[in-house]
């Protein structure tokens, strides 16, 4: 039966189904998209949160009296990162917890809810407190187990249970209304008790200095464990691509690397390494296409230049042998007897020198590469006004609207790139120093908003990580020390 929808007013309502990787997490939204009203929802929508992905739905519902704008989200198939239950549980009104009824599934399904608990936790939540109901799925198995015994197992707090099959959507929509009628009545009660009339998703009251503190510091320490992660997964592939000769990928891996930690030493090494054996790659390259250019064979030369322009890419040298042997192919000439097969090597007795540029005339006013260092120029302005009046966030957002800039010149847009990040440095640097200062004079909240704007632009920098945990136990000790004084 297609659940009915309404224009009245509306509650907002966010439900995110979790549970073991192939439980019918992905298949129980796919059933309700299929069955609401189509003039009152929005459409399925699957993103991608690094390498999971993410399906999301929202919709209009009446449940009983009230109608409910209810917003439903998913991580499909198998999870890389445990963050993404962190991310989806955070301000979430209510679960759905789908569990297989499959006895393989068992021992996946209990790791599964131990991750729900410690997703909330993170987030200073209980489940217990949190409305939610389980979801037993695939009941039309031979094999399935008894309800009562994953009850026994799973449903710790005595909440709501439906047996499903939700490739045929039996009670995929009972579970869903139920959950979405406990979060109603959780939060007609919690209003009524406080006399308030404050509507749901309203924030209520700001968070005391000790509550953020508290709060700060518990995302400190996740994203310290993120950047940890990110780090051995960048080093496993760099490993893995040195051992496979692929100079080109362990660069690239090292060097992600070394974005989140500019002093780890193996990853240095590694960068060092594949960047000279690229280098001595793409020199060779480069004697090879100007020895094949000599002999005739034009196609060989231009395989290898463009080969080494993947390596090294703006590599002047090739893009002008490049154009270079455009223009050989384009204008009629008599052909020098070809040889058969390609060049191997060929070691002219000098190595001509790489081709020099032509003059080239002014770029008129309105060319793109004109027009954006133009813009490129007033935004740097832009960003040393900022920084001469002490305003270090919009100094932030101007290098951020920079670098959009540069990634979108044609060449020569990398040093301008690696200028902004020393920039971008400089303003951590003094953002932290300025903390550093706070902190010393007992200025802790103030200390701690200038290293919470250090994060929200570079959120796995360890220092400023480091400096989140002293200034939040600075402030939990004090706020420790005044109770016990009071």
């Amino acid at each position: 039966m297609p659940l009915s929808i309404s224009r009245a007013a509306i509650t907002r309502c966010r439900v995110v189904y979790l549970g073991p990787p192939g439980a019918g997490k992905a298949t129980s939204l796919r059933y309700v998209y299929a069955n609401i009203n189509p003039l009152r929802k929005g459409e399925l929508r699957q993103r991608q949160r690094g390498r999971d992905q993410i399906l999301e739905l929202s919709f209009d519902v009446r449940i009983r009296s009230a109608v409910a704008r209810v917003s439903l989200a998913t991580v499909t198939g198998p999870v890389s990162d445990p963050q993404v239950f962190v991310d989806l549980l955070e301000g979430v009104n209510g679960v759905v917890i789908v569990a297989d009824s499959s006895p393989q599934a068992f021992g996946s399904n209990l790791r599964a809810l131990q991750f729900v608990e410690q997703a909330l936790g993170l987030l200073g939540r209980r489940l217990s407190a949190v409305p939610h109901v389980l979801q037993y799925n695939k009941r039309d198995l031979d094999e399935a187990l008894p309800i009562a015994e994953l009850d026994d197992a799973l449903n710790r707090y005595s909440a709501p249970s439906f047996a499903s099959v939700a490739t045929e959507g039996r009670e995929v929509e009972d579970a869903l209304v139920a959950v979405t009628a406990n979060v109603i009545d959780t939060t007609e009660g919690a209003e009524a008790s406080a006399g308030a009339a404050r509507p749901a998703g309203v924030p209520g009251p700001e968070l005391s200095p000790l509550e953020q503190a508290e709060r700060t510091q518990l995302k400190s320490r996740l994203q310290r464990q993120r950047r940890k992660d990110e780090i051995d997964k960048a080093m496993s592939m760099a490993e893995h691509f040195l051992a496979q000769d692929d100079m080109a990928e362990c660069l690239r891996w090292a060097r992600k690397a070394l974005q989140h930690d500019p002093d780890h030493a193996r990853a240095r090494d590694l960068f060092e390494r594949a960047k000279a054996k690229l280098d001595e790659l793409v020199e060779r390259l480069y004697d090879d296409a100007i020895a094949a250019r000599d002999c005739g064979d034009l196609a060989g030369a231009a395989e290898r230049a463009e080969h080494a322009l993947e390596l090294h890419p703006h590599h002047r040298g090739f893009e002008l042998l490049l154009a270079e042997i455009r223009k050989l192919t384009e204008r009629p000439r008599i052909e020098a007897p070809r040889r058969t097969g390609p060049v191997t090597s060929v070691t002219p007795a000098a190595r001509p020198a790489p081709p020099q540029p032509a003059p080239s005339p002014a770029p008129p006013a309105d060319d793109p590469a004109t027009r954006h260092k133009v813009e490129v120029v007033a935004l740097i302005r832009e960003s040393e006004e900022h920084l001469k009046r002490g305003d270090p966030r919009a100094a932030l957002e101007v290098i951020a609207r920079l670098e959009d800039h540069a990634a979108r010149m044609p060449g020569g847009a990398r040093d301008l790139l690696g200028a902004l990040e020393q920039r971008r440095r400089v303003v951590y640097e003094g953002l932290r120093t300025r903390a550093k200062q706070r902190a010393e004079v007992g200025d802790y909240e103030r200390a701690l908003e200038d290293l919470t704007l250090v994060l929200e632009h570079d959120p796995h920098n360890g220092e400023t990580l480091t400096l989140v945990d002293q200034v939040g136990t600075a402030i939990i000790s004090r706020a420790a020390t005044e109770r016990g004084s009071g």
